[in-house]
This record gives structure tokens, sequence and C-alpha cells, in this order.
């Protein structure tokens, strides 16, 4: 067995003192003066322990020192991540406080003035934005993208394009219909001055998302088939998989099973290989699948269905160990099994054994 090192048995000692004092309600100020890698392991080591809960909560909760350990890179938010899911599973959010609290100060002009890691972190803020929509939290992730909109200077078009494309994301999924309308208006008018094809397959693409979701699925088609006009070899693996996905969905509207389903196992085939297994990305493309399958349970038969429960229960476990068990993704996957689940089985044993199944019942 390894030894620890010095750095790990100071992490734990700290902790161990945390645990101690955790009788008292005043914020950790020792936690402010730390570099934030070290932040980032210390906040993991702080979430393994049960008993502080109620102190990790209030920290995590804290936007400036949440967004120093975030903005680090992607090793140190993935870490961040576990630590507000362990959380998470002790019966508390702290992302969405988190955001909330974040909003609060940037709305304030007096507040914004004493934090300006906060102010001048534009970038973070559209990160912090689109994370909060992959965590199912499309209206805070609206709130924060608003916001990090006018933070972004002027003269940087590229990523106003790129904000007010995830803005676009975020209201469609907070289902915000007149907003989203105005929304995608502005953002194909931003488009039209880029020259850089694989941003204006991106918005093509949202802009194919925001048709789909209003029922318009003439012009969905059109906006798939521009966005397929831009793609070439060299196009990124992750935009291809998502035009794959709105295909097949334009597909399945369509009638045309066979193939939808050809493509969608593509997609998921592509996902799976590129991104691996335990990846927001693939369980994003599983998710899109079972639950239109789901959806239309009546008219894909059986076998599809019980594909889709399949695929939903995987998704289930992959978000729950991502964003914890209090993420809002669950809430919408068990509705789709609800669904699944409340069928005339009077015609099919198969179905009746499925649903009687322990399989099944576990989830």
């Amino acid at each position: 067995m390894d030894l620890p090192s010095l750095y790990q048995l100071s992490v734990k000692t700290f902790v161990r003192n945390l645990k101690h004092n955790s009788k008292s309600r005043a914020p950790i100020s020792e936690l402010h003066d730390l570099p934030p890698n070290v932040l980032c392991t210390v906040f993991e080591e702080m979430s393994s322990h049960s008993s502080l809960t109620e102190i990790t909560h209030r920290e995590l909760s804290d936007p400036v020192l949440y967004m120093r350990v975030f903005s680090l890179n992607y090793t140190a938010r993935k870490s961040l991540e576990k630590s507000v899911c362990n959380v998470s599973r002790n019966g508390v959010c702290a992302l969405s406080e988190m955001a909330r609290n974040w909003c609060k100060i940037m709305s304030d002009e007096e507040k914004r003035k004493r934090y300006p890691s906060l102010a001048t972190n534009f970038r973070g803020a559209l990160e912090l934005g689109t994370y909060l929509h992959d965590a199912g939290l499309a209206q805070l992730s609206a709130e924060v993208l608003y916001i990090a909109r006018r933070m972004i200077p002027q003269d940087n078009n590229g990523l106003k394009i790129e904000c007010v494309r995830s803005i676009l994301r975020a209201e469609v999924s907070a289902l915000y219909k007149m907003k989203a309308e105005e929304t995608c208006r502005t953002l194909l008018t931003m488009v039209d001055d880029t020259t850089d094809d694989e941003v204006r397959i991106k918005v093509f693409l949202e802009v194919t998302k925001h048709h789909f979701k209003a029922c318009r699925y003439s012009e969905m088609n059109r906006w798939i088939q521009k966005a397929q006009e831009f793609i070439t070899e060299t196009t990124p693996p992750e935009i291809v998989i998502e035009c794959q996905q709105l295909n097949a969905l334009h597909l399945f509207h369509s009638k045309m099973i066979l193939d939808a389903y050809s493509i969608f196992k593509q997609a998921i085939d592509r996902t799976r290989e590129i991104f691996g297994h335990h990846h927001r990305r693939y369980a994003e493309t599983l998710y899109t699948f079972g639950a239109t399958l789901v959806k239309n349970r009546y008219c894909y038969g059986f076998q599809m269905l019980l594909y889709g429960i399949q695929m939903l229960i995987e998704v289930l476990i992959i978000f729950t160990t991502l964003y914890g068990e209090r993420t809002p993704h669950a809430n919408d996957i068990y509705r789709y099994l609800a669904l699944a689940r409340d069928i005339n089985t009077s015609t099919d044993d198969r179905t009746v054994c499925f649903f009687n199944s322990d399989c099944y019942r576990l989830f």
C-alpha cells in the first residue's frame, strides 16, 4: 500500500481540524488563502465527511471560492464536480445555491466592486452558464448567461455569438418560448457576419433544436440541411454527432423508423468510442434516443420501448453519478420511465413481465 504524501497528510490534518470546530457557523477564512489547486483537494476531502456536510455546502455555495476552482482547469473542475456530488447525496444542492449567490453579486454594482475576481471573469461566467445547463439547471443557466452576455467585451464577437447560442439553448430547455424566438432571430443576425464554418454549424444546429422543440419539423429539416452543407472531414466529432442526433430525430418524426434507428446507433457508438461510457456527452446522446422511443411508445412497438427504457436507466446512473441524486435530470428520467410504465399491458405478456421484474423496480 502506498503511504500518503506529506501534502495529503496536510490536507487531512486541515480537514480534521475543521471537524473539531464544526459547530462554528462562521465562514472559514483560511480557505480564501489557499491556492486554487489546494482548495480543490480540500473541498474533495471535506465532502467525504458526512459530519462536515453543512459546512462544505456553505463553502461550496460561495461563488468566489467555487469559481476559483471552476476556472482552474478540466481536472480541477471534475474534482469540484465530485465534491458537489458528494454533498448532494447528503440532501443539499450546493451548485444551484452557488449560482443564485453568483447572480446576486453580479446584479448589484456595489457587490461587484467588492469581488473583482468575479466581475472580470467573463469566460468563467460563460462556462458556468453552459455547465449549469449540462447539469439540468436550465433556468439558472439562462440567468447566468444573461449576465455573462453583458460582461463580454463588445469587440469579442466570437464569444458574443457563443454566449447568445448558449442562451438560446437554455431558453429552449427552460421553455421560455417567446424569449427563445427573439434570441433565435438575434443569433441568426449575428452569425451573418462570421466566416467561421464551425461557428455557423453550431448556430444552425442550435436553431434546429429550437424548431424541433417548437414542433416545426419542416423548418427543423431546413436548418439541418444548412448545417450539413458546412460539415467537412475536419469538423469536430462532437458537432457531427449532434447533427446525426438531430437528423435521426427528424427521421423518427417522419416515420422513417429504420433509417432513424440506424443513424442514432451510429451516433451512440461514435460518442461512446470518443468520450467513453461515463461522460455527459454519451449520456445526452442516449437520453435523446431513449426519451424519443418512450415518448412515442405506442408507435414503435415493444422492442423499441424496451431499448428506450434500458437507455434511460443507463442515463440515470451516469447523470446521478456526475451531478448527484438531486439533479433535475433524474426527475425528467423518472417521468419518462413512468410514461413507459403507464401503457396498456393487457395485450402483451412480455411487457407485463418486464414491468413486474426486479430489474425494473430497482429504478
